[in-house]
């Protein structure tokens, strides 16, 4: 098979189903970072659980602002980020 340009596999991309569109698109996404779709699945399970875990307000969240400001303290003072889980 020739090889095909970006154009033509765009083309061809478009005559594909959404779903092996999107086994695509992750397959395109995933190299070198170690995530199956089972991980991927996972992933979104618990996301959706904490969003609705902080829509119920049965946890607290913190402003971004307030998340980067204690991240470079802990840089400052040469302590690891982990420190602050």
């Amino acid at each position: 098979m020739a090889k095909m340009t970006l154009d033509e596999v765009r083309e061809a991309v478009k005559a594909l189903t959404p779903e092996e569109q999107a086994i695509l698109a992750h397959d395109l996404l995933k190299p070198g970072t170690g995530m199956t779709l089972d991980i991927e699945k996972a992933w979104v399970a618990e996301s959706a659980r904490r969003y609705q875990e902080i829509l119920n307000g049965e946890v607290e969240t913190i402003p971004a602002e307030q998340v980067f400001e204690r991240i470079e303290r802990a840089r400052a003072e040469g302590r690891p980020v982990s420190s602050l889980i």
